[in-house]
């Protein structure tokens, strides 16, 4: 059986659930998302300081590297 969108099965379902439940609730785990050298999440592709807008990725929707979209252009 299927859930409700059809993307996993019910256990599969099930068991993420309870995976998301277990982590949020182990005071161990590292709440903080990985920054690049903007200060900024790693993949938004607006500058948290700047409010700059960068173009992303047209393979993935991420903000390219810098050194490399640098090198294509």
């Amino acid at each position: 059986m299927w859930n409700a969108v059809g993307l996993l099965k019910l256990n599969d379902h099930e068991e993420a659930k309870d995976w998301v439940l277990a982590v949020s609730m182990d005071q161990k785990a590292v709440r903080e998302l990985p920054h690049d050298d903007r200060d900024t999440y790693e993949a938004s592709l607006t500058n948290a300081q700047t409010g700059s807008q960068s173009l992303p990725c047209v393979i993935t929707g991420q903000q390219p590297n810098n050194s490399l979209s640098a090198s294509l252009m």
